[in-house]
């Protein structure tokens, strides 16, 4: 089990080493071409005229050019990865949303972070994911949450009755935080039914099971109450304006 306050450093060694002796390498090769690789390729004598050009610079220049671009994703992932481990702003256990998929941090290594989602399916996410686009850390400063309940009410019943049954309810729940307190609305009249929104503060890793077990209770609750919770009906209106309707009965395949 991950906690928020864990601290998982592992992931920077190997990888960075390797990273940055790529990039000292490359480094290397690069200025040492530039300078050595017009003796190797023409010979002291070919050298071009002071004031030319000569082909082997112009090819290592279109070669770092071309490296530049095909290299520019992973150099934008290593350069987050190193923000991500001095800012913070995604830990070890953190429960995250991008890219409209959710889960729980279980990775983070030098070009991508993989997160866990609740279907036990690794989502490896590029590190400047992290950086440039919209993320939900829904336990960065803490692991409050709001659940919120919608119930409706038949319009026989008694929504003064049914809004102080519904904060008890809340109250009365052991998993239901104190503070910030429950809350109740009279959302609004609809089609079928009186609305309202029951809204708590809970702990995240509860926070289905607290709407599993606060919907179980406004169910038993409003039944010993005699509060009706209403389906969808419609009622249907035939036109006689032409007159009688002639109603047929007709058998079906079976007889």
């Amino acid at each position: 089990m991950y906690s928020p306050s864990h601290r998982d450093y592992r992931w920077v060694n190997k990888p960075l080493l390797f990273t940055l002796v790529f990039l000292l390498v490359l480094i290397l090769f690069l200025t040492f071409s530039r300078t050595f690789a017009p003796t190797w390729v023409l010979g002291a004598e070919q050298q071009p005229a002071s004031g030319e050009i000569s082909p082997p610079p112009l090819t290592i220049g279109a070669m770092t050019v071309g490296l530049s671009f095909g290299l520019k994703d992973i150099f934008a992932n290593f350069v987050s990865g190193i923000i991500i481990l001095f800012e913070r702003p995604i830990r070890i256990g953190d429960v995250v949303t991008v890219g409209g998929s959710s889960g729980r941090v279980t990775r983070i290594r030098i070009r991508s972070t993989t997160v866990t989602d609740w279907d036990r399916r690794e989502l490896i996410v590029p590190n400047k994911a992290f950086l440039t686009e919209k993320i939900i850390n829904w336990s960065l400063s803490d692991q409050m949450s709001r659940v919120v309940i919608d119930i409706g009410i038949g319009y026989g019943s008694d929504p003064a009755e049914a809004q102080e049954l519904l904060l008890q309810i809340a109250k009365d729940s052991p998993l239901v935080l104190k503070e910030p307190a429950p809350s109740v609305v009279f959302e609004g009249f609809g089609a079928d039914s009186l609305d309202f929104k029951l809204r708590v503060f809970v702990t995240y890793s509860n926070r289905v099971k607290v709407a599993t077990l606060l919907r179980h209770e406004i169910f038993k609750v409003f039944n010993k109450a005699g509060i009706e919770i209403p389906f969808a009906q419609r009622d249907v209106h035939l036109d006689t304006s032409g007159g009688p309707l002639e109603v047929r009965m007709a058998k079906g395949e079976d007889g």
